[in-house]
């Protein structure tokens, strides 16, 4: 797969050694559908998803709200919703602090997985839209009971991205 198309790519590509790269933008094809990856914690990612067209964007898995929040801002972009993968404070943890910051946000997160500041519990094959974006959840229980990873498409035929959260991981 092209390093245009896939999340995986950008993650393996930004990572040197055990430093961190500065943010990394991934596109589709036809520009739609971007991802900002935003370094947090010592060794993790949050990611904005932005629907290139209406400037709206999810946060996906912020456990570092702040981090989050000023990418949002450099990017130009408006947070309408969050993306939770699994309940644990290193994906989860800013979920609160994203709730205090932007009025009327909708946190999404596995209905299993008791995700802190949920308002929007998902099942399997469960889709909402963000933007024009439509993303798709997908249970996939292992790291915890509720995770959930993310298929996210612009609709447009090209290649989506998906985030799996702890569900698969970079290099072991």
């Amino acid at each position: 797969a092209s390093k245009s198309s896939s999340v995986m790519g950008t993650l393996c590509s930004s990572q040197q050694g055990k430093s961190w790269a500065k943010p990394e933008t991934v596109s589709a094809e036809g520009g739609r559908l971007r991802v900002v990856a935003v370094p947090c914690l010592a060794d993790n990612y949050a990611y904005l998803l932005i629907d290139g067209e209406t400037k709206k964007a999810a946060a996906v898995d912020p456990a570092e709200a702040h981090l989050v929040l000023s990418a949002a801002r450099r990017e130009d972009v408006e947070i309408v919703a969050v993306l939770t993968s699994h309940h644990h404070s290193d994906h989860a943890g800013g979920n609160s602090t994203m709730a205090r910051s932007v009025q009327g946000l909708s946190i999404y997160g596995g209905r299993l997985d008791n995700v802190e500041a949920c308002t929007h519990p998902l099942n399997h094959d469960d889709t909402l839209s963000v933007g024009n974006l439509v993303v798709r959840a997908l249970h996939t229980p292992g790291h915890t009971r509720g995770s959930m990873c993310f298929y996210c498409a612009d609709g447009s035929g090209s290649p989506g991205v998906v985030f799996t959260g702890d569900t698969m991981f970079v290099g072991g």
